[in-house]
């Protein structure tokens, strides 16, 4: 397992799409962070759900405060920039 820090990003903010799991600022960050295509759900791709995210096809549990600015992001509320660690399995 690695821990990876995702940073959420004012462009992340700002290009995300409301009620939309594939390109919300969580999942751009974490396509930023990885390396990989927005909105792709192919092996080294992310998912984001209500509380999940699915990375590889192994789903891991999101922090509180992505869980919480997912849902600001998505009511309209204003969302301030933040970061949250993950865990996740190594790649090969």
């Amino acid at each position: 397992m690695r821990k990876i820090l995702v940073q959420v990003t004012s462009e992340d903010i700002q290009e995300g799409v409301r009620e939309n799991c594939l390109y919300c600022p969580v999942a751009l960050a974490l396509h930023r962070t990885l390396g990989t295509a927005p909105g792709r759900l192919f092996a080294i791709s992310s998912y984001v759900g209500s509380n999940q995210v699915m990375i590889g096809g192994k789903k891991y549990f999101l922090p509180k405060v992505a869980v919480d600015a997912i849902a600001n992001f998505d009511s309209g509320s204003p969302v301030e920039l933040f970061s949250f660690e993950i865990e996740i399995e190594e790649t090969k």
